[in-house]
């Protein structure tokens, strides 16, 4: 025993010292080791690798930069663009020029974007572009089962195929854990090519629960592109019975953006996969598109344990910072760090009117009870609370005075902020602002409103459970 308490001290000395940790994080990790010794070592050693430094991020990082370097060459080009655009881009030219500055993420106007509430209609849409497709169908999920919701792909890609095009599919490691061998046989005697995120080390046995990617996106021929929550599993078109209809949403997006999800896909199979695509493929110019009326301006910021900040995060921070009428928030799960937490609250003192959506039912337990912990000093800042009730919520974004939004693959949580690979579309137009906000209020019919009263009088089997999930949050 005395063996396993030296140890844990130098992982102690470790994570204190060596280790640029939140201090929330360092706590949790220091409870978990002293309390329960070989319990919590096992946990460090299994969630707790930092990847940051990683060489299997060198080639990314460089990337990126030199995707930077290319955009600051651009500066003065862009400044007298953003003259040009007039009075609806200057409240939030600080934002666009973070995301520029910091992220590498261009802003493109040349959009149109479709907005995706529900699973078969999503899937539907996805297989009819795919079935145009002439060079490219690029996938990358973090779930992906051969199940009813691949099925439903799986004709529309073998006739992609077909038709010449070369179709990849990139799944995470941890989140397609059920894909067997057998599985990926059948995709490549079809003509599909996979590549695994950070495989299991030991067939389906997964050590690594951190740095996932948990990105969602599809790309066809580099013109229309899918990004948001739903992955590719049968519960997402509703086909099981424990989460029942599931409420999420996706958005289609035809034009310029598309080919920054196309970079976006290129980085991350170049990681995954020995079969590398040549960048040339990757900043090839895409056939042109005619966008019609109403352009609407995106900015594509991915974020993740390679990149040199939370800038996913630092959008949120922004948006809410910036919000003067009214600010709604749609999260499974609401995990804020201290930021964030202040950052909500001060809007709602302030007098923002401030709506935060969460689900009624858990996908996760302890991340369910973590999030329901923080609803207590919501409520008492005069945030409005909801739980949808009509199946289960897993939509993620935010929306601020039906001007400017952001949804994609992010959660509102620690995990997404900083350990997990994201993707977030940036969306500065108030037609589809206000479209996002329009089904936000719809889905407020189907939710309970959480008052202060019902929470204060909660049970105490409930209130102990949300305690020891809170501290155990920074590790979630």
């Amino acid at each position: 025993m005395y063996w396993i308490l030296a140890i844990n001290f130098l992982v102690s000395v470790w994570i204190v010292f060596f280790q640029k940790k939140e201090p929330r994080s360092v706590w949790g990790w220091l409870l978990l080791l002293y309390f329960v010794p070989i319990i919590g070592l096992l946990l460090y050693i299994i969630v707790c690798q930092d990847y940051h430094r990683h060489k299997v991020f060198k080639d990314r990082m460089i990337k990126q930069r030199d995707m930077a370097k290319l955009v600051e060459q651009e500066d003065a080009l862009l400044k007298n663009y953003f003259v040009q655009e007039g009075d609806s881009l200057v409240k939030y030219q600080d934002i666009i020029w973070y995301n520029i500055k910091a992220a590498g993420a261009i802003y493109r106007k040349a959009n149109q974007i479709e907005i995706y509430t529900d699973g078969m209609d999503k899937f539907l849409s996805l297989a009819k572009e795919i079935e145009k497709a002439k060079k490219t169908v690029h996938i990358e999920t973090y779930i992906l089962r051969d199940d009813g919701a691949f099925h439903i792909l799986e004709p529309a890609l073998k006739k992609a195929v077909d038709n010449g095009a070369k179709v990849r599919i990139l799944y995470d490691g941890m989140g397609g854990i059920g894909m067997r061998k057998r599985n990926r046989k059948r995709f490549h005697g079809m003509g599909f090519e996979t590549a695994v995120f950070f495989p299991a080390f030991f067939k389906y046995v997964q050590i690594r629960l951190n740095y996932r990617n948990h990105r969602k996106i599809a790309v066809i021929d580099g013109n229309v592109a899918f990004v948001g929550g739903f992955n590719i599993a049968k519960e997402y078109i509703g086909e099981t019975k424990k989460y029942g209809y599931w409420r999420d949403t996706h958005l289609k997006i035809t034009g310029e953006s598309a080919k920054d999800l196309e970079d976006r896909f290129i980085l991350d199979w170049n990681c995954a996969s020995k079969d590398k695509i040549k960048w040339e493929e990757a900043v090839a110019k895409s056939e042109s598109q005619n966008i019609e009326q109403d352009q609407v301006g995106v900015q594509i910021v991915s974020s993740g344990p390679d990149t040199e900040y939370p800038y996913i995060r630092d959008n949120f921070l922004k948006i809410i910072y910036q919000a003067k009428k009214h600010l709604y928030i749609q999260t499974p799960y609401f995990i804020p760090d201290e930021a964030i937490c202040s950052a909500v609250k001060i809007a709602a003192l302030s007098g923002v009117e401030v709506k935060l959506m969460i689900p009624c039912k858990p996908d996760h337990i302890c991340v369910f009870w973590a999030t329901h912990s923080h609803l207590e000093e919501m409520l008492k800042a005069g945030v409005q609370c909801y739980c949808y009730q009509n199946g289960f919520l897993h939509a993620k974004g935010i929306m601020a005075d039906g001007e400017i939004s952001s949804y994609g693959t992010a959660n509102m949580d620690t995990r997404s902020f900083v350990l997990n690979f994201e993707v977030n579309a940036i969306i500065y137009n108030e037609r589809i602002t206000k479209q996002l906000e329009e089904i936000f209020l719809e889905d407020i019919q189907k939710c309970k409103k959480i008052t202060l009263y019902d929470y204060e009088h909660r049970s105490i089997w409930m209130r102990i459970r949300e305690q020891v999930s809170r501290l155990l949050s920074p590790l979630m």
